[in-house]
């Protein structure tokens, strides 16, 4: 279980300056509608070589702690995806992040100022605001989800307007209406979240980014379609 001063201290920045790494990235296979979020060689995508690698279709974090981001940013979309990790993963998937280039100056810049789906093994039954599917310390699943080590888990996100919509292998997981989210730090049933302003007041638009925290994580047929 990571506290939220454990969170802020192991947030990973990115450095600069980025280069574009070419590689070819295959979504064959795939049943879900939609464009590939990342060209063919990936030059729509930001990342600092030598942390982020591909293969066979299989987009793979080399667990040095990096960011890897859209160039483009997204309002309203849906994201499809699969991701398989271990035990000791910790990763998730970025929404609508302002200016990624503000985390030069400040590690935390995009956990406090965009939404982050969680892809990490809670330790604890209690934490589901801190484990796979959730919005980071905002919402949680309606029961704690299980990380198969090895699996391919997939994943479906939509973001319109203020409502933030989750699927987990085909479940749904919630609909968080961030118009509820009125108060900085803070969520409606008054526990803490680790974002600097009120949710409702988060940008509609923003950059996709996918973090690599810890442990191996592994993602295929990612596919975005915009609404």
């Amino acid at each position: 279980m990571l506290s939220l001063k454990h969170i802020l201290r192991g947030v990973t920045c990115w450095s600069l300056p980025l280069t574009f790494v070419a590689f070819a990235f295959i979504t064959g296979g795939c049943d879900k509608k939609g464009a590939p979020l990342f060209s063919d060689n990936l030059s729509n995508a930001r990342f600092d070589p030598g942390t982020w690698a591909a293969a066979d279709g299989i987009l793979k974090a080399n667990g040095k702690g990096a960011m890897l981001w859209t160039d483009k940013e997204y309002g309203n979309f849906q994201l499809d995806f699969e991701f398989r990790a271990d035990q000791k993963t910790n990763s998730g998937i970025f929404l609508r992040c302002p200016n990624p280039d503000a985390l030069k100056k400040n590690r935390n810049h995009h956990h406090q100022n965009a939404l982050e789906f969680e892809l990490f093994q809670s330790g604890k039954p209690g934490s589901a605001k801190m484990g796979a599917g959730a919005l980071l310390t905002v919402q949680g699943p309606p029961t704690r989800l299980v990380l198969v080590p090895g699996k391919w888990h997939a994943c479906s996100i939509t973001a319109k307007d203020s409502v933030i919509t989750a699927s987990f292998d085909g479940k749904k997981l919630y609909d968080c209406d961030l118009s509820k989210w009125t108060k900085p730090g803070k969520n409606p049933d008054g526990s803490p979240n680790i974002l600097k302003a009120a949710l409702k007041n988060l940008p509609k638009k923003g950059f996709i980014g996918f973090q690599d925290a810890g442990g191996q994580v592994e993602f295929r047929n990612i596919k975005i379609s915009e609404l």
